[in-house]
């Protein structure tokens, strides 16, 4: 339709207009003043920046000094950057703003005052703002110059759930709290934001008068010597810069009242953002996308009255400027309106009506054109915006299939597939279940060694076992696992079974690989049925529900704490690596996937374990940490007992009162600041040696902190050879190289905007260390990262202190293990305050010691003595156990770095065929045997469980006996966590100690269970600190297996164990070792060992004095039996029926333990370790 063109003399009259409210509203809003003047300690007016009208300023110059219109002219200058005057600024009726940029070739744009004017609670600060920030950005701070730890503030948050640009009021003395709004305020529209600061213990945030968030935790107001507008700028260099505009702000040194609060957050809403006639639109522009050819679409605009009068707003006329293939059609109040009609006009908004006046545009795709640009222009008495222009966007779908087959070449594991019009698809066959598909429609591949696409570890594979046939429609690549068919009009590509007969998932016959413009892609379909899809790594600040992402994925940018993964495993038994760093990535709900450059993807066939074993094998795994590492780590913020005395007194308490543990991280004290350089502080650690040699007498490692704003970091700029250099000078020279550390956790360059800087900050450093020494294995935690667990393991950065925060990272954690990384960490017991005593029990004592990495951190302390005596003694019960558990869970490291199965493991893991397994996110299996469901609740509560089919047992009572195939609601007072264990589990523990290393694995006890099939467990074993197990194959490998028929007949084997190279690592044989053969109901007849019948001890503490023999405990129900291991292979036979007897049931069991022994055998041959379960 045609758009209603004005009048010349209307044109020139609605311009005479437009520009006359503009004046009158420029003359209003100079004239204005705050209803509230008594107890005003700051004004800042863009609209009055010079205190004279800026007459001195013209549009896109500098302010250099912004004058406080208070009267005490405490005046803002420019601190760093250039924040810019515009006029006509964006804001009400075209008044001026200050722009703020956080990064142009001016840098970060800063405006600061030293002021010493807040020095008391209560005081309240007014703002217009707006902003479209992605980042954390601080609107303003009050600080105390030289301290980091004093300040208070509102900024955007581009963290957590409900981010980016949640606005939030934080202060800091020395913890840090914050509390952040639900709602999104990064729209690029002014909002009037309150900050009432009232006491101590009371803050609130208020956006556009409703409340938005309150504080009532204790803050003592510092001393405050110093106001930053747009940043959180101390001493050097600014943090948070803000992105947006900054109208005008107000400061008093009193809490105003109600009734004056809202009279001035009117008088701004009115001044800034509606006027008395302001107009308002659901959106400022329209942007179609991509549009099909010849394929409709459309888009609606509402226009409302938001303006203080109850007057009328009038519009004038509503066009289509620059129409191209645009049309425009409108309804009033839900009539249609024909806005070419002169006589629609003019159009009455009410405000009291409520009326709307709704526009639809649309758009038909034509083939003339690829990009279309319109502009709907509107012209109003609004006083806000009076010629309201929106700009309309589209591009038409250039998107093209890929075409047929024409021919193909082979070289090797490489199919070559040249297709019509010269495009090229590139299959590259990896393993037998493994591919490579590469397409260029333009006949480019992506070189292998591009720098940045360094996730990919393993580029050279063995020669692969297949055969390409000819099937007529299409060609069939054959391995030993999976058929490929490549069908050739229109081509497709569509994976099968090994048989060929069983569809796993294909192209889509509609669409299948495509391109448009920049971006590449795959439309999909799985085979038929349900199915889950895992992976993609882990959220925002490791929140990651739901686990299942079926539904697709699209969050590939690294933020706070998220670690991005384009990986996932499906269930209907295959996974995809996408090879992309590009943000603009997704996954729908089907399975295909689409990003930018490059398509270029690996195909695994199999089981999820499977899949993560080929995903970790292609893309490096993950390097097993050193033993301590798995032991329990504190750590504190800040510089909290960041001095030698401080840190020496600490672990010596840990060592008297009993407190196993192995580490001890330093935040950025131990260089003296958060952004200073990267070596120890000498005023703080004068005597290392000393320090390092106390502490490595009681078993201590220590852990150091650095971030982007490290000097040597060069802002992270890692793709500079003299910045690289310098950061990896830094660790060899002042920590690695003197010993003076043992591991790093690089922070805060996940909020680079920059999704490799978090990878590099430890890739950089890992490669160095492997060349530099063989004495040390190399052990990172990155804040967040991309695809990252060849070189770092993740954390997810700092969380809240609450039960809830502990659910999420139960599945973030999760998530992580679908996604490749066998163990990762988050801050038990959140991060921004100290937990309640409870809370540490929960989290803390109970997670804790059942984590893959048990690290304690946050504000205000972790140690156990800073917590009641219940506090206390749950930690100290849970860490023994743990570290009782140490064979078992060194076993099961080993298992993730070998084979990439995590330590926490899903429950979808374990039971992918069993749909109930998808849904569950807060259970889990530590290991082959362990289940674990945490309590989540500070009481005593019930805990819900639901346990897979098979037999189940208690771990703190193996007596109790659970049928599975069910859901059981469990008790759990305050200082249990059910943890039940899997029929047939054998699991190895240790003697009690106080750190990793203190002793020997003597004695060595296993606790076996009952089970239905035979079962196996694999004890791995080496130094536990040096690289030999892998450089020179040094470590050992004890195979055991148990059959068991019910209760009371067991055949247990230990294997001889296995040593890669006994001249530099063998276990200390002889050693003791230990079977508890838990819920052992009846009083055994006869124990042998290879065939030679034990002798009975009368009670346990007599067994314990034998080099072997046995004991039955009717009240535990268990079977105790003890003997000495040298290494060599050691059967027991034990039953409560007479021994032995053709064809009875033990006759079965030495059957089904030989089946399991050339099991065992066979896999160790092929270099696997096929677990099949374990348990305590």
């Amino acid at each position: 339709m045609d758009s209603l063109q004005p009048s010349g003399f209307l044109s020139s009259f609605v311009k005479r207009i437009v520009a006359l409210f503009a004046f009158f509203g420029a003359f209003h809003c100079l004239q204005a003043s705050p209803p509230i003047r008594e107890g005003i300690a700051l004004h800042f007016d863009a609209s009055n920046i010079d205190a004279s009208g800026n007459r001195s300023l013209l549009d896109g110059q500098t302010v250099k000094r912004w004058h406080d219109l208070s009267g005490r002219a405490q005046h803002l200058e420019v601190s760093a950057g250039a924040p810019t005057y515009i006029q006509p600024g964006p804001g009400f009726g075209g008044l001026p703003v200050v722009d703020f940029e956080p990064s142009d070739f001016n840098g970060a744009d800063h405006l600061a005052l030293s002021s010493k004017s807040i020095a008391h609670y209560p005081f309240t600060l007014f703002a217009v703002v707006r902003s479209d920030t992605t980042h954390n950005a601080v609107i303003f701070s009050w600080v105390n110059a030289q301290s980091r730890d004093k300040m208070a503030g509102i900024r955007f948050v581009a963290e957590g759930k409900g981010g980016p640009g949640r606005i939030s009021l934080f202060r800091r003395n020395p913890t840090w709290v914050e509390t952040a709004s639900k709602a999104s305020f990064h729209d690029n529209t002014f909002h009037v934001v309150c900050a009432r600061f009232i006491s101590p213990t009371l803050a609130e945030l208020f956006v556009d008068g409703e409340l938005q968030a309150s504080s009532t935790e204790a803050v003592p107001l510092p001393a405050f010597n110093r106001f930053d507008l747009a940043n959180n700028g101390r001493e050097k260099g600014t943090t948070d810069p803000f992105q947006g505009q900054i109208a005008e702000l107000l400061v008093y040194e009193t809490d105003l009242a109600e009734a004056s609060q809202q009279s001035t957050e009117n008088y701004l809403q009115q001044k800034w953002i509606t006027g008395r006639s302001g107009i308002a639109i659901s959106d400022r522009e329209v942007d179609f996308g991509s549009v099909a050819r010849g394929e409709p679409q459309f888009r609606e605009v509402i226009l409302t009255h938001v303006g203080a009068d109850e007057s009328d707003l009038t519009i004038q006329s509503v066009r289509l400027a620059h129409l191209a293939p645009f049309t425009l059609d409108a309804s009033f109040n839900g009539v249609a309106l024909d806005l070419a009609d002169p006589a629609s006009y003019p159009i009455q908004l009410s405000r009291a009506r409520k009326d709307e006046l709704h526009l639809r545009i649309g758009i038909h795709g034509s083939p003339a054109r690829l990009d279309y640009l319109g502009n709907l222009v509107i012209v109003s008495d609004a006083e806000n915006e009076p010629e309201l222009e929106i700009p309309l966007k589209a591009q038409l779908r250039d998107r093209s299939g890929v075409p047929d087959y024409r021919s193909h070449s082979v070289r090797g594991n490489v199919i070559d597939f040249e297709l019509e019009h010269r495009a090229q698809l590139r299959l590259t066959l990896n393993t037998d279940s493994m591919v490579r598909v590469q397409y260029a429609p333009n006949g480019d591949f992506r070189p292998d060694d591009e720098p940045d696409h360094f996730m990919v570890q393993k580029h050279d594979w063995p020669t692969v076992d297949h055969q390409i046939i000819d099937h007529g429609a299409y060609w069939g690549i054959h391995t030993p696992a999976m058929t490929i068919r490549a069908q050739k009009s229109p081509f497709r590509l569509q994976m099968f079974d090994a048989s060929n007969r069983t569809l796993i998932v294909k192209d889509a016959d509609a669409e299948g690989m495509y391109s448009e413009r920049n971006l590449r892609g795959v439309h999909r379909m799985e085979r038929e049925g349900h199915h889950a899809r895992f992976g993609f790594g882990s959220g925002d600040h490791g929140h990651s529900r739901p686990l299942n992402k079926s539904a697709g994925y699209d969050e590939f940018t690294v933020t706070h704490g998220r670690t991005c993964v384009p990986f996932f495993m499906s269930t209907a038994g295959y996974g995809i690596f996408l090879n992309t760093i590009d943000p603009v990535t997704s996954f729908d709900g089907a399975g295909g996937f689409q990003t930018q450059g490059h398509l270029d993807y690996w195909y695994m066939a199999g089981d999820m374990k499977r899949v993560l074993g080929l995903y970790s094998e292609l893309t490096g795994h993950m390097d097993l940490f050193p033993k301590w590492a798995f032991g329990f780590m504190l750590s504190k913020y800040g510089n909290d007992h960041a001095t030698q005395s401080e840190f020496l007194e600490w672990i010596q308490r840990l060592r008297k009162e009993d407190y196993p543990t192995d580490a001890y991280v330093f935040d950025f004290g131990w260089r003296g600041g958060k952004f200073s350089s990267h070596r120890w502080d000498a005023d703080r650690f004068p005597d290392l040696p000393s320090m390092f040699s106390k502490a490595r007498k009681l078993g201590f490692h220590v852990g150091l902190h650095n971030n982007q704003g490290t000097p040597e970091a060069g802002d992270g700029n890692f793709s500079d050879p003299k910045v690289a250099e310098a950061w990896w000078q830094a660790h060899w020279t002042n920590v690695i190289q003197p010993g003076y550390g043992d591991w790093f956790w690089p922070d805060e360059f996940d909020v680079s905007g920059d999704n490799l800087m978090a990878n590099l900050s430890a890739k950089i450093v890992h490669e160095r260390w492997l060349q530099e020494t063989t004495e040390q294995r190399p052990m990172f935690m990155t804040r967040g990262g991309f695809a990252n667990q060849h070189f770092a393991a993740t954390w997810s950065g700092d969380i809240a202190n609450t039960i809830a925060e502990m659910s999420e990272q139960i599945t973030g954690s999760l998530a992580l293990g679908m996604s490749g990384y066998p163990w990762c960490s988050h801050d038990l017991g959140g991060f921004f305050t100290q937990p309640s005593d409870e809370l540490y029990i929960r989290w803390v004592a109970q997670l804790g010691a059942f984590s893959p990495i048990m690290r304690a951190h946050g504000h205000d302390g972790r140690e156990p003595w800073l917590y009641g005596q219940r506090a206390q003694e749950n930690l100290r019960r849970y860490l023994k156990i743990r570290y009782r558990l140490f064979p078992y869970i060194y076993s099961t490291a080993w298992q993730g770095a070998s084979e990439g199965i995590p330590m926490m493991r899903a429950m979808a893991l374990e039971h992918p065929q069993d749909p109930e397994s998808w849904s569950k996110e807060t259970q889990y299996y530590f290991g082959d045997w362990l289940l674990v469901a945490p309590a989540l609740s500070t009481h005593d509560t019930q805990v819900s469980i639901w346990l897979p089919e098979g037999q189940w047992y208690d771990f703190f009572n193996p007596s109790i006996r659970y049928e599975g195939g069910k859901t059981l609601s469990m008790h759990a007072t305050l200082d249990e966590i059910p943890v039940l264990v899997k029929e047939g589990a054998i699991i190895p523990t240790g003697p009690d100690i106080a750190y990793a290393d203190e002793k020997p694995l003597n004695p060595l006890t296993l606790e076996l269970f009952p089970g239905s099939s035979p079962s196996h467990f694999c004890l791995y074993e080496d130094d536990g600190i040096t690289r030999n197990h892998l450089i020179h194959g040094a470590d050992s490998r004890t195979h055991f297996s148990a059959s068991w028929a019910g209760d009371t007949a067991l055949q247990f084997t230990k294997h001889a164990t296995q040593l890669g190279n006994p001249a530099l690592y063998s276990p200390n044989f002889p050693r003791d070792t230990i079977l508890h053969a838990h819920h052992w109901t009846l009083h055994p007849e006869k124990v042998l060992i290879s065939g030679s019948p034990l002798q009975e001890a009368r009670s346990l503490a007599e067994l314990h004095q034998k080099t072997q023999g046995w004991f039955w405990d009717r009240d535990d129900q268990t079977l105790s039996i003890r003997f000495v291991d040298n290494g060599a292979k050691v059967q027991i036979t034990a039953s409560s029926q007479e021994l032995p007897t053709k064809g009875d049931r033990l006759e079965k069991l030495r059957e089904a333990e030989n089946a399991t022994e050339l099991d065992a055998a066979e896999s160790h041959s092929h270099g696997e370790s096929r677990f099949e379960k374990p348990s305590f």
